[in-house]
């Protein structure tokens, strides 16, 4: 999917009960990735590559998260995970049945965790206006190079485009 493109809309419940959809988060920018809970390594890593960039450019821009593995991610666990990766607050986690789950990640092109394999690991930015601006691999993020980005595009008043 190239930049610049129009996401796709998705409606989940997030760890508190609450609704999570992109377009009640339409007009302001954000960060959209896909994590769960049991995960050893990446998952973590990628919440800590968001929190650096967060803390360093100083943003509030909302992070959704959403599951790859709706059997271990429960809003409990999700709950205690975001306190250990000092994320509660900063992250929102939409969950869902396997059916809605398995929709969103074929609408971003995303593998689901599965026993054989792992699922895909990357941090949209998204604009203000529903677009992606920016896909990170887990291999390429650095807070450094996301803080920038984010910088850049509140600059831009939460666009892709100067």
């Amino acid at each position: 999917m190239p930049p610049n493109v129009p996401i796709r809309q998705f409606s989940l419940s997030d760890q508190n009960g609450n609704t999570v959809s992109l377009e009640k988060l339409k007009g302001q920018p954000l960060l959209l990735t896909f994590l769960f809970t049991t995960c050893p390594d990446m998952c973590p890593l990628t919440a800590q590559q968001i929190r650096g960039a967060l803390d360093q450019s100083g943003s509030k821009m909302p992070v959704v998260a959403v599951s790859v593995d709706p059997k271990s991610d429960t809003p409990a666990a999700v709950r205690s995970w975001l306190t250990e990766q000092h994320m509660a607050g900063r992250m929102t986690w939409g969950l869902g049945t396997p059916a809605q789950l398995e929709k969103v990640w074929k609408d971003y092109a995303v593998l689901g965790q599965t026993a054989s394999s792992d699922h895909s690991t990357y941090v949209f930015v998204l604009d203000r206006d529903g677009r992606r601006c920016v896909s990170w691999p887990l291999s390429q993020l650095t807070p450094e190079g996301l803080a920038h980005d984010i910088k850049l595009i509140e600059s831009r008043g939460g666009s892709c485009q100067a």
